[in-house]
């Protein structure tokens, strides 16, 4: 549970770059996700509720990196206790992808 618990804490606080290759890979699932899913209108919060299925294995891979000699109920675990932080993570994945395709739309 410590290392849990040590783990999460360093997810929460590192930013995107100490994370490394997986973090950055997270990332990228989350923009490509948020592109196909996002239709505009609906809240950030919502969309990035969605991006956490079709990204699971990008988010295994990130706590795996923080927690390399866990087992597989220590990462569900893990990632259960993290849901709030991740789906903050995806919201600003959503709205950059918002601002993003609004800029390229603009004359």
């Amino acid at each position: 549970m410590r290392a849990i618990l040590s783990a999460l804490a360093i997810l929460a606080v590192a930013p995107a770059s100490a994370a490394g290759d997986s973090q950055e890979a997270l990332t990228r699932c989350y923009a490509r996700q948020a592109v196909t899913l996002d239709d505009g209108m609906s809240d950030a919060r919502s969309i990035a509720t969605a991006l956490l299925a079709p990204c699971r294995s990008e988010r295994e891979a990130v706590l795996r990196d923080g927690m390399p000699k866990a087992s597989t109920t220590e990462i569900e675990r893990a990632m259960l206790m993290q849901r709030e932080i991740v789906l903050d993570r995806a919201t600003a994945v959503v709205l950059q992808v918002r601002i993003d395709q609004k800029k390229r739309r603009q004359p």
